[in-house]
């Protein structure tokens, strides 16, 4: 079950970092060192670790290591910090929705 908040949460990230065109490194469900892991054609690395008590979406960032002059316009820090911000508080804002449709239909 935690797995899934945790899933629905990166999702928001992941979903509005690809809707501004910013690139995506990887994206890993759980804490620790993965026990599965797949790279994708487009290189994307998708991993599932054994602590399902967080998770991350590693985004294009030139803060951590450099970029090629291809990479660096799909940098998050190249964003508009109003585009920023909105990938940033997606992740909160799918789990407040999800909880909003879970909780209405008890009610109906």
């Amino acid at each position: 079950m935690m797995l899934l908040v945790i899933a629905t949460h990166e999702f928001g990230h992941y979903i509005t970092a690809r809707y501004f065109g910013v690139g995506i490194k990887q994206v890993v469900l759980g804490l620790g060192k993965p026990i599965y892991s797949k790279t994708l054609k487009s290189g994307l690395v998708l991993s599932i670790t054994p602590l399902p008590f967080g998770g991350y979406v590693k985004l294009f960032n030139e803060r951590e290591a450099p970029l090629s002059k291809i990479q660096l316009p799909f940098s998050l820090t190249q964003q508009a910090p109003w585009r920023r911000i909105t990938i940033l508080l997606a992740g909160p804002a799918v789990n407040l929705l999800i909880a909003f449709m879970i909780f209405s239909s008890l009610f109906l």
